[in-house]
């Protein structure tokens, strides 16, 4: 993490060679983003069981893998982080940098819709589901309706 706030000062950009060696800070939300991007894209990246992928604080190592319990590990996501760049042509630091703060948004606003989920439609799993695969564009139109809806 301290690169990441070394990349935000004044002249950090002279140093986009040593940044490129960062390796990109796991927490949930990016976690997440690495999920759908494998989701996204399985033919480049492989598959992903959702039920399997643990919270980055509770990671093991676990090869590059699934530890004993089955959940997916460290070097797992590490592995995916690198054929993400290769596809991309970016550095791990500059993802997180990039998709961060979007996929917290997008969590944000998932929740919110969640919150107010009719179990009249579908199952919530499935919801969820359908709500990962919208575009970012139409989930915000989705909360802009939810709001109107109870203004």
């Amino acid at each position: 993490m301290a690169f990441k706030y070394l990349c935000c000062l004044s002249g950090a950009e002279n140093y986009g060679e040593q940044f490129s060696k960062c390796h990109m800070p796991l927490d949930s939300i990016m976690l997440e983003w690495i999920t759908r991007k494998i989701e996204e894209s399985p033919e480049k990246y492989g598959t992903i069981k959702r039920g399997k992928i643990p919270s980055w604080s509770a990671m093991s190592k676990a090869g590059n893998m699934q530890d004993k319990d089955g959940k997916y590990g460290y070097l797992f996501f590490t592995e995916k982080i690198e054929d993400i760049c290769k596809a991309e042509n970016k550095a791990p630091l500059q993802l997180d940098f990039e998709n961060w703060r979007t996929m917290q948004l997008r969590l944000s606003a998932e929740a919110f819709l969640k919150a107010y989920y009719d179990e009249d439609n579908t199952s919530k799993a499935q919801y969820s589901k359908d709500l990962r695969r919208k575009t970012d564009y139409a989930v915000l139109l989705d909360v802009k309706n939810k709001v109107q809806q109870y203004l």
